[in-house]
């Protein structure tokens, strides 16, 4: 029997240009695979601020650390539109 050990940390960041059209729900932010910059994704807590409706997001920054041994991210996005 195998434990899969978690993903790395990841703060998820609301690029400031989006004026309140995105918004971040609160979720649990471990990811297995942390996107790159350029990447275009959808996630479950990244919604449209007026149907609450998860949207493709591009990642415009990605930032990253080592702590104790496991590393973290810091993750900017943008609406995608």
């Amino acid at each position: 029997m195998t434990t899969e050990e978690p993903g790395p940390q990841v703060k998820w960041v609301l690029h400031p240009a989006d004026g309140g059209r995105l918004l971040k729900l609160d979720l649990p932010a471990c990811e297995q695979q942390v996107p790159a910059e350029g990447d275009v994704i959808v996630r479950p807590f990244l919604v449209d601020a007026a149907t609450l409706r998860p949207v493709p997001v591009r990642v415009v920054q990605r930032l990253e650390w080592h702590h104790s041994g496991s590393p973290s991210f810091v993750v900017v996005v943008r609406s995608d539109g």
